[in-house]
């Protein structure tokens, strides 16, 4: 029989292996990962969006979410999975950060056909001109075409045919395909469309697609971006599909592209202007 026992009296433990005896008998604890849906098409804000079936319409982070995803703060190796082959039409603000190890993942592959679309326009309604009238006099309106406005579109929105941006028509008309004119004070735009794409128009609505501020550690990948285009609009992103505030680190990008072209969209980089002191602004951060 060992002396302790014959004592009653326990040895002394040393420091490391009591240390060693508690990793054994408790392992590490590990925070969960979660993943979440979102489906622009078919999806609801009231639902919990951990599975297909039950995926949100807005993500995390967009200003109009309902009152479930706008609660929901991602976390450390938690994935925000984008339905493919459906447009998602709003701003996504990620303010959060994943680790190195753990990443927050942004994935527009993985669920549904092809890629996700983050879409920088909204559809507008079509048609061919019916007269010369009905197109304000433009002359040769039977290749051109009637569209209406969304009341809430920005002055000056560029539109798209199909994803490729329409150059404004100049005094001499319309002398070429892709071409466009707003009616002044009217909500109705005359089109030449190209030719042999298919006649599906949108607006540019002067939103950024996705605008990453104050976080680290994000991937972003397999997505599409369409109807963004570098023109004047309101506000310092807008119109950009992808921007990045600074000062942030462990930003990973890959199989990002414009529909229309195929080319791959690029990380903007932007520094967020300081607070205004005493009614002057400083200089940039």
């Amino acid at each position: 029989m060992r002396k302790w026992q014959q004592t009653g009296k326990h040895p002394r433990m040393s420091l490391a292996t009591a240390i060693a005896i508690l990793m054994i008998a408790e392992p590490a604890r590990v925070e969960a990962q979660t993943t979440y849906h979102v489906d622009w098409q078919e999806g609801c804000d009231s639902a919990d969006g951990l599975t297909p079936q039950t995926a949100w319409k807005r993500a995390p982070g967009d200003s109009r979410a309902g009152p479930v995803p706008r609660t929901v703060a991602l976390g450390p190796g938690d994935t925000l999975l984008f339905r493919g082959g459906v447009a998602y039409r709003g701003t996504v603000v990620l303010r959060v950060s994943g680790d190195p190890e753990r990443p927050i993942r942004l994935l527009g592959e993985g669920w549904g056909p092809g890629r996700a679309t983050i879409d920088g326009g909204e559809p507008v309604r079509a048609r061919p001109c019916r007269s010369k009238r009905d197109c304000a006099g433009e002359p040769g309106w039977r290749r051109l075409w009637h569209i209406v406005m969304p009341r809430h579109a920005p002055a000056y929105a560029p539109l798209f045919q199909a994803g490729s941006v329409l150059m404004r028509a100049g005094p001499r008309g319309f002398e070429s395909q892709g071409m466009a004119r707003t009616l002044p004070g009217k909500r109705i735009a005359i089109v030449r469309p190209f030719e042999g794409t298919r006649p599906a128009f949108s607006v540019g609505m002067g939103r950024p697609g996705l605008l990453l501020v104050a976080g680290r550690h994000v991937d972003v990948a397999g997505f599409a971006f369409a109807n963004f285009a570098d023109l004047p609009q309101r506000g310092p992103f807008a119109g950009s599909p992808l921007t990045e505030l600074q000062p942030l680190e462990g930003v990973r990008l890959a199989g990002l592209v414009l529909e229309s072209s195929g080319a791959a969209i690029p990380l903007r980089r932007a520094v967020a202007p300081k607070p205004s002191v005493a009614g002057h602004v400083r200089g940039p951060a």
